[in-house]
């Protein structure tokens, strides 16, 4: 597994949104007789001495009393606070006492579960945080199987009922996709308002999903939203790739469940064989496919300009001058660029100008205007648009002083 999958490892970046909700918790301590009772895991009350036990509100009274707060309620504040701060000191702590309490798997399912279910309701922080415990747990489980550590279990018996290896990787799997359909949302739903929030958002979104397509490659989920992910930032190759892989797999699906259905006995078996079929989503990549052909094409020509390949940049760019793609002006920049770079001046002044209809204060085009005037032995033009783009470069120091 790599670290980048543990949270206690890497880099939180939406730290700052969920660690003010440990506000909500007061911590108390088990006392030296509960950790001595006989119900307590054997084998823990060394790990838990001294460790702060994270209580909300209305725990207080019953972790006082005799009985003491119910484990499956401790666990899930420990959750709670591990996905609020996943380098808070006693993670390692909490994780322990969590995989003695309950199995690790029938746990992550748990919150897996809970976390779909938020989705749904677009309770997005209650779903992030269910999201977030699930991958701790899970990459820990993976991790202490790898090391070979025994677990320990309510029953006080050491390495018993050790989670299959299979089903744990199955179940990193799923905690890794949930945490990226959760924060996908969360940007979704916040597009166009904070966009700090919704850049680290979409960056930890973005990276759990290449994540997944790598150390997951026949999910075909996971190449299906990276495919949408790639494509709202105008990365159309990348989406291509991702939806063709998605593709690839899915239509394999569909093939299986059709031929499963065809030797079905009855009109229900049928249903139940081609019910999880991913039909309807096969259809809509097929569709998104042929909208961003186009669009993969044009990105393949500016990539051409950016490692100066000219002449394969215009071959590339100028069959879309006279239809949709007219009015988008990087299109025309880089025809400008190529075309200089290959001697034809009189079409890269066409299309610099072309550029500012569209974009009246694109710098890079001012200056190459300009610099195009002064080739000519215009200076009269030349000097006019240095003081144009001396204005838009007077405009963006000003603004960047401000922000």
């Amino acid at each position: 597994m790599r670290k980048e999958l543990d949270l206690t490892w890497r880099e939180d970046r939406l730290s700052q949104y969920v660690k003010p909700l440990l506000k909500a918790f007061v911590f108390g301590e088990f006392s030296d007789a509960f950790l001595a009772r006989e119900s307590f895991p054997a084998g823990l009350a060394p790990v838990m001495k001294g460790v702060p036990i994270p209580l909300q509100q209305g725990d207080l009274v019953d972790f006082a009393g005799s009985k003491g707060l119910a484990p499956d309620k401790i666990c899930e504040n420990m959750i709670r606070v591990m996905a609020c701060d996943p380098h808070f000191e006693y993670v390692p702590a909490y994780r322990q006492y969590i995989d003695s309490m309950f199995s690790r798997g029938g746990m992550q399912q748990s919150l897996l579960a809970m976390c779909q279910k938020e989705l749904n309701d677009e309770k997005y922080l209650d779903a992030l945080l269910h999201a977030r415990g699930a991958l701790l747990l899970a990459a820990n489980a993976v991790e202490s199987q790898k090391a070979g550590s025994p677990s320990m279990h309510a029953a006080g018996e050491q390495g018993a009922a050790e989670m299959d290896p299979q089903q744990a990787d199955r179940d990193l799997r799923d905690a890794v996709f949930a945490y990226a359909l959760v924060t996908r949302a969360m940007y979704q739903d916040e597009e166009g308002e904070d966009t700090e929030y919704v850049g680290r958002c979409k960056a930890e979104s973005m990276e759990m999903l290449e994540i997944l397509t790598v150390d997951w490659p026949a999910f075909a989920p996971g190449h299906y939203y990276l495919g949408y992910a790639y494509g709202n930032l105008g990365l159309y190759r990348k989406a291509q790739l991702a939806w063709q892989q998605y593709l690839e797999i899915a239509e394999a699906e569909v093939e299986a469940a059709r031929a499963a259905a065809d030797e079905a006995a009855s009109e229900a078996d049928r249903k139940a064989a081609m019910q999880d079929a991913p039909v309807e989503e096969v259809k809509e990549i097929r569709g998104r496919l042929e909208e961003i052909a186009d669009p993969v094409v044009i990105e393949d020509g500016i990539n051409d300009a950016q490692a100066a390949r000219y002449d394969s940049a215009i071959r590339k760019l100028e069959p879309y001058l006279d239809g949709k793609f007219a009015e988008w002006w990087p299109l025309h920049y880089f025809l400008g660029i190529s075309y200089v770079d290959t001697g034809r001046l009189a079409d890269a002044m066409l299309a610099f100008k072309a550029v500012l209809k569209l974009n009246p204060s694109h710098l890079e085009t001012l200056d190459e205007l300009a610099a195009l005037y002064t080739v000519q032995g215009d200076e009269v033009n030349a000097e006019k648009f240095r003081r144009k783009a001396q204005i838009v470069r007077a405009g963006i120091d000003e603004d960047t002083v401000l922000h």
